[in-house]
């Protein structure tokens, strides 16, 4: 499973990547930066620069809790595919994280869906 290992503020709202394989990415962060949770991080640039790596997830995190999926962000995804479930390369995406989820003692439907920042089954976005 390939998670955020360590991260680093750039100009702008961009983030330096450095993932468990190695790789390296650097990403304007912006388009991500959607819905109530993220306005703390879109509108104070020090709120921005006090992201780091939640070992446990493996993923980005600020300290008010926003975080981004780590397979999206290894991934590349355009934020408008992350979206409820309309992107076949989404969807995949998703499959893919379930089932390595499943085969290290796994995590809920729900928690994932979360993680994902999908709501909850049943309801809309």
């Amino acid at each position: 499973m390939i998670r955020v290992r360590f991260v680093e503020p750039e100009a702008g709202f961009n983030l330096r990547l450095t993932f468990t394989d190695g790789t390296v990415r650097v990403l304007d962060m912006m388009p991500y930066l959607r819905g109530p949770i993220f306005e703390p991080v879109r509108s104070n640039r020090a709120f921005f620069e006090a992201v780091r790596v939640d070992p446990e997830l493996g993923t980005i995190v600020w300290p008010n809790g926003a975080d981004v999926c780590p397979d999206v962000l290894y991934e590349g995804l355009d934020p408008e595919t992350v979206s409820p479930s309309t992107s076949p390369k989404f969807l995949a995406l998703i499959e893919r994280s379930r089932a390595r989820q499943a085969a290290k003692g796994g995590i809920s439907s729900e928690e994932m869906r979360r993680r994902l920042g999908l709501p909850p089954a049943g309801k809309s976005a």
